[in-house]
């Protein structure tokens, strides 16, 4: 599949918006299958090689064509995004969770953006602009007021590793991800999501057996949404994550790329967590406070400051 001649921000955002949004649904889903027992490496190989057979069958059945790689360089590249990309950022922010408390994994996790501004600037010699950075602050500042890090807590040394981890890898993804669909490779969203998670999973079976794997851990029933008392059986909890927290919402944020770059896209990305907190309130209780409600609005507007800072929309060159 070709790109398009005009990159179309709108579009790039709302594809993007949507997969923040299923991203935070599938945050509570996650917490509660980690809460079985089920360790993060496990959870994270049987979120990567069930989405990727199910990504196998949809290339297969709409464009086989894109299975071919054409070089090496391009096989190092979908390889690159896959393990660090793709199998690191989801491994590495599981096991931070796991140590300590989410709204601090997430500001950590989520200094990605600068991260990626920096490679911009130093790697493509493309400007950072003063209220791009400026907006970008303003959203961090608002994680900050969400996660409500002076109330106090001890920070578990190994948890705060996890968590840059999975801001390294999270850049990572970012930037290899948009290289895959530009020039020379031009590779559908599709494929390069697939091709992601057939890394992924081809690490973990290495690293991880199959015959070994706790399926036992996955079996009964839970209550994801505790105030709407529904029970719900795990592997249904597993089908949503795969399919609606891992594979539509990959396809999502690759999709984007064709319409936004990955400095656009990491920025923006803060939106994630701001949502996670909306969605956490509505579907589990969890009550949003006076620092809280200010921290989504503080973090909104430096999105919106952030990203109307940047150039106009322009046409690819071939």
């Amino acid at each position: 599949m070709t790109a398009p001649a005009v990159r179309r921000p709108i579009v790039g955002y709302g594809l993007y918006l949507a997969a923040a949004a299923l991203f935070g649904f599938n945050g509570t889903v996650s917490k509660t299958l980690l809460a079985t027992g089920i360790t993060a490496a496990r959870l994270s190989q049987l979120r990567a090689t069930l989405a990727f057979l199910v990504l196998l069958v949809a290339v297969l059945v709409t464009n086989r064509s894109s299975l071919r790689i054409r070089s090496m360089r391009e096989l190092r590249l979908l390889a690159g995004y896959g393990i660090a990309g793709v199998m690191l950022t989801q491994y590495m922010y599981f096991a931070s969770i796991h140590r300590i408390p989410v709204g601090i994994s997430l500001i950590i996790e989520f200094t990605a953006p600068f991260m990626v501004a920096l490679w911009m600037r130093v790697a493509r010699g493309v400007p950072v602009g003063r209220r791009v950075l400026l907006g970008m602050l303003v959203a961090f500042g608002g994680l900050v007021l969400i996660a409500q890090v002076w109330n106090g807590f001890q920070l578990d040394t190994l948890g705060v590793l996890y968590a840059w981890g999975a801001a390294i890898a999270l850049a990572i993804y970012f930037v290899l991800g948009e290289a895959a669909t530009q020039a020379p490779y031009r590779r559908d969203p599709l494929s390069v999501t697939m091709y992601g998670f057939a890394a992924s999973t081809l690490v973990w079976a290495v690293l991880q057996p199959w015959w070994s794997f706790p399926w036992q851990q996955l079996s009964g029933l839970s209550e994801p949404w505790g105030s709407a008392g529904w029970r719900l059986p795990l592997w249904l909890l597993v089908c949503s994550m795969v399919l609606l927290g891992t594979v539509v919402t990959f396809w999502l944020v690759v999709s984007s790329f064709r319409h936004i770059t990955a400095a656009q896209a990491s920025s923006f990305g803060m939106a994630e967590p701001v949502l996670a907190s909306v969605i956490a309130w509505l579907l589990i209780g969890e009550a949003l406070n006076g620092w809280q409600v200010t921290g989504i609005a503080v973090a909104a507007l430096g999105i919106l400051v952030a990203e109307r800072s940047r150039v106009q929309p322009v046409e690819f060159v071939e």
